[in-house]
């Protein structure tokens, strides 16, 4: 019995999930600091979040929030650790058509009611009221309007890796995600 065993498609599938997201949500976030009104504490947001190191000049408030934010980038750090995992078997052609479609109606939804999913987004994955900052806040002055774009190119990152899938199976033989 010395052959290679067959890679589970579930945990196939998962890990492949599991890249999409993390490379879509890493490439808005480039996207939502390239974009960024220009600062002097922008470059700090982004090493804060990255390596939580740097002392920002934010509002009590602002700074709470952004403890938070990185508590989310380091669930994304640790996730993003998948990548080291060889992607054997992909998605199949209806789990991919059900996820694009899934997710071209919740880009929809997004693109006609940003606020709402704005919103919603975050009382998901905040337990509080801190990231609800006042207009004139650094964070909202140099950050709102980035947001909608960056998200925008996150989900076009998630929908380019499930149309991959759709590719027949050759396409992968050369190229391993």
């Amino acid at each position: 019995m010395g052959g290679k065993d067959k890679p589970n498609p579930k945990v196939q599938l998962l890990i492949f999930i599991v890249k999409a997201l993390t490379l879509a949500i890493w490439f808005a976030t480039l996207v939502s600091f390239l974009l960024a009104k220009p600062g002097a504490q922008n470059k700090n947001v982004l090493t804060y979040l990255l390596t939580g190191s740097t002392q920002l000049k934010l509002t009590e408030t602002e700074m709470l929030h952004m403890q938070d934010v990185r508590t989310w980038f380091l669930v994304l750090e640790l996730a993003s650790f998948v990548w080291v995992i060889p992607q054997d078997v992909y998605p199949g052609r209806r789990t991919s058509v059900i996820i694009l479609l899934l997710t071209l109606g919740f880009v929809t939804i997004t693109l006609l009611r940003f606020d709402t999913v704005w919103n919603y987004m975050h009382h998901v994955l905040f337990r509080n009221q801190l990231w609800i900052l006042p207009i004139d806040s650094y964070l909202i002055e140099h950050f709102f309007d980035t947001f909608l774009p960056a998200v925008v190119s996150g989900f076009g990152i998630w929908i380019l890796l499930w149309l991959k899938t759709l590719l027949p199976v050759s396409s992968f033989s050369n190229s391993k995600m």
